[in-house]
């Protein structure tokens, strides 16, 4: 081998060596590099903080935050209260997740030196506690030049941390900012006691669920009410905060408050069990936290009112809206239960009613009212559902618009208008409630509770259901009855006398005439007495004339034939049952004013009736329609007023009588036709027998006559006068001595002048 080949071989074993090496050296220094990005500044991370506190060096005082077993955050230091949740939980958060970017040791050539990191005098101090008893001191200097990352120091490590955040630009808040506005904070359901002092002081207590008035008087409270003055106050919010530390209260108005509430609540937790004796577990046991707050009210400044904690670890004067102000300083009658009786949903079992000297007993026996004492003759006898269940919902319904503070003579109760009892099941003392007089306005009654001895002012309509005399609360049914089965109705209508009868499935008058019945009027009253029931029973048979029942104006009598019963047919013939005697139901109905009363003949009340069925019962029960004509049959038309005129039809054309000049317009002769065939008697004066000269119809002020194609003839005649100013009598010439009234509409239709009959243009 020369020379020149061994240097070459030499020189490529070194590159090649060299090469080995650079890569070993490349391999190890990339296995050795320190990963990049933000690293967690608290390693291993904190847990769940319990308090919280932060100096900002130049203010000087720290600012304390503590967690209850609630788990929220209260200040308690400079000042005692409640803290903004949002505000301190998310600073805490914000330290807790800090993350560093570059971390510098001591003896780090890169260390920034104090003047740039102020480390030394830093602008703030946070300090987090955790709930394993762990504390985290960080001390927060100066922003970074030209960046928004902050160097901080944890207490007990020396080493200098940047962080990516601008936490002298977060955290940054001031006391203000911190200070939670709910300045009462307690659960509602807590609460067990209310107190007030101011012009009318009152205490309301909470026992088994209910909230009861204790002072001055024991009442029952409305539950709701007490509720919103309970949420007004557990979520008082201060609109301002005025003073924290005054001097004098006499500027607010708080020296000598006005109004003063005491909430005082109850918090219940298990304790921690003992350990179980060998006999078995122990009974778990109760920890009671009782706590009052306490709000004071005093004056008012434009919108707002001043007001403030009694807590000398609250003593800031703060403002509340008037708006709010008004919602807690309730008086004791807005929070008081209104209702006059407390019967809730308990099943009344008795009743008693005492008015004007009569009583009466009800009681109910397996879900069924019976009269049980105070009615002539045997008892027990049902009584009227309704009329009973109107007594208990008034019961049930009557509110105090107000409360008498004493009771005096003048509020009736010596002499009462009626005396109510009522027993419940489940019971033994009965609730009396006593009606006095009304007030002197006449718009209010008085009512005493007498077992929870109060009196209470209602409007003066509650207390009618409770004028209830015994007859009142027999049954409300007068009639019951099957219509197909009615035959015959007879009726004396203010001294006219007339009745209809069912021949087969047709109604027709048969009395004092035979002719054809209004079917319609006829359907109505036997639907309207078919099962006819009072809306109220006001008395007893012999109390008749008070109704005006001893001579009314309308009695029906109604005849029911009920039919036999059916056989089953046998292969031999048998006598087929008698059917039933047919039974009368006579009723008999007045008025007085604007009230319709009635009876049924053999019953022992009377009662008071829908007004709808006397005017039913007055109706035309003859057939209403006058004259059956058919108007395209009509060939000659005759009428007679100032002066006569007689209309001829020839073809399709109408012309006068005597002046074939005269243009016949036809539209006016078919509205004369029309309106003839479609009148209706509004109703009959009399069936037969009228003498023409005592209704004006010897000498009518017009009549028609129309006469179709066979001759036959119908004349309506009308007289100049009717029964009142707004009708006229009229009468058909074939039906002598029968008259009835149209309306002086109608029958100016019929009284025309020629010239109503000629064609214009």
């Amino acid at each position: 081998m020369n020379p020149k080949t061994t240097i070459g071989l030499i020189i490529a074993l070194v590159i090649a060596l060299g090469g080995v090496w650079w890569a070993q050296s490349s391999a190890e220094k990339q296995q050795q590099k320190v990963p990049s990005g933000p690293r967690a500044l608290f390693d291993p991370a904190v847990g769940e903080v319990v308090a919280f506190e932060i100096v900002q060096t130049a203010a000087g005082q720290p600012m304390k935050f503590e967690t209850g077993e609630d788990k929220k955050w209260r200040m308690t230091a400079p000042l005692s209260g409640p803290a903004e949740q949002f505000m301190v939980n998310g600073d805490v958060e914000k330290v807790k997740q800090l993350q560093y970017i570059r971390s510098y040791p001591q003896g780090d050539a890169d260390r920034p030196t104090d003047e740039m990191t102020s480390l030394q005098s830093p602008n703030r101090i946070v300090k987090l506690t955790a709930a394993d008893g762990k504390v985290h001191v960080l001390k927060i200097g100066a922003t970074q030049m030209l960046s928004s990352n902050t160097y901080v120091q944890k207490e007990g490590d020396p080493t200098i941390y940047l962080v990516n955040a601008d936490l002298n630009k977060d955290l940054r808040r001031g006391m203000s900012e911190y200070r939670g506005k709910k300045v009462a904070e307690f659960a509602q359901a807590d609460a067990t006691r209310v107190e007030v002092t101011g012009q009318t002081p009152y205490v309301l207590v909470k026992s088994a669920m209910k909230w009861t008035v204790e002072q001055p008087a024991k009442a029952r409270a409305d539950a709701g009410k007490v509720t919103s003055l309970l949420s007004a106050l557990s979520n008082l919010h201060a609109e301002r905060f005025v003073e924290d530390n005054p001097a004098s209260l006499r500027p607010y108005g708080l020296e000598t408050p006005r109004f003063a509430v005491s909430v005082t609540t109850e918090s219940k937790k298990v304790k921690e069990p003992p350990a179980p004796p060998a006999s078995g577990p122990a009974e778990p046991e109760m920890e009671v936290k009782v706590a009052t707050v306490r709000l004071l009210i005093g004056a008012e400044a434009e919108e707002s009112v001043f007001a403030r904690l009694d807590d000398p670890n609250s003593p800031a004067v703060f403002q509340i809206t008037k708006a709010v102000a008004k919602q807690i300083m309730q008086p004791l009658d807005d929070l008081r239960d209104r209702k006059v009786a407390d019967i809730g949903p308990a099943r009344i079992q008795k009743l008693s009613i005492a008015v004007g000297g009569q009583s009466v007993e009800l009681t109910n026996t397996q879900n069924t009212w019976q009269i049980t004492a105070g009615l002539p003759g045997e008892s027990p006898q049902q009584a009227e559902f309704a009329a009973v269940d109107d007594v208990i919902k008034a019961l049930r319904n009557l509110t105090a618009t107000g409360f008498e503070p004493v009771e005096v003579p003048d509020q009736g109760f010596a002499n009462p208008r009626a005396v109510i009892d009522a027993a419940f099941e489940g019971t033994v003392e009965p609730i009396r409630l006593i009606v006095g007089g009304t007030t002197p306005s006449g718009t209010g009654a008085y009512v005493k509770n007498e077992k929870e001895n109060f009196v209470a002012v209602v409007k003066a309509d509650q207390v009618s259901a409770f004028m209830a005399t015994p007859v009142s609360f027999m049954t409300r049914e007068m009639l019951r009855l099957t219509p197909e089965n009615v035959s015959r109705m007879e009726f004396t209508v203010e001294g006219r006398s007339y009745a209809v009868g069912r021949q087969g499935d047709v109604w027709r008058m048969v009395e004092p005439i035979e002719d054809a019945a209004e079917t319609a009027a006829v359907t109505t009253i036997l639907n309207d007495l078919a099962m006819l029931r009072g809306r109220k029973v006001v008395g007893t048979a012999t109390d008749a004339a008070s109704f005006g029942l001893d001579a009314p104006p309308v009695v029906v009598a109604l005849t029911e034939q009920t039919p036999p019963p059916d056989t089953q047919p046998t292969s031999q013939p048998e006598t087929q049952p008698n059917p039933p005697a047919p039974v009368v139901h006579r009723l008999r109905v007045g008025q007085k004013g604007e009230s319709v009363f009635a009876t049924v003949e053999g019953s022992r009340t009377i009662c008071e009736i829908d007004p709808k069925i006397l005017t039913d019962l007055k109706a035309e029960l003859l057939h209403r329609k006058v004259a059956g004509i058919e108007p395209s049959q009509i060939r000659r038309l005759t009428l007679t007023g100032e002066r006569s005129m007689t209309f001829e039809k020839a073809g399709d054309t109408w012309r006068l009588a005597g002046e074939a000049a005269f243009a016949v317009d036809p539209v006016k002769i078919s509205e004369v036709l029309n309106a003839l065939r479609d009148l209706q008697a509004e109703r009959f004066v009399a069936y037969r027998g009228a003498s023409p000269g005592e209704f004006g119809l010897d000498q009518p002020a017009g009549t028609i006559t129309v006469e179709d194609e066979n001759g036959a003839a119908t004349t309506l005649a009308i007289s100049a006068r009717g029964a009142a100013a707004e009708d006229r009598y009229a009468t058909i010439a074939s039906q002598a001595g029968r008259v009835f009234v149209i309306s002086s509409e109608n029958a100016a239709k019929f009284i025309r002048k020629v010239a109503d009959f000629q064609k214009q243009g």
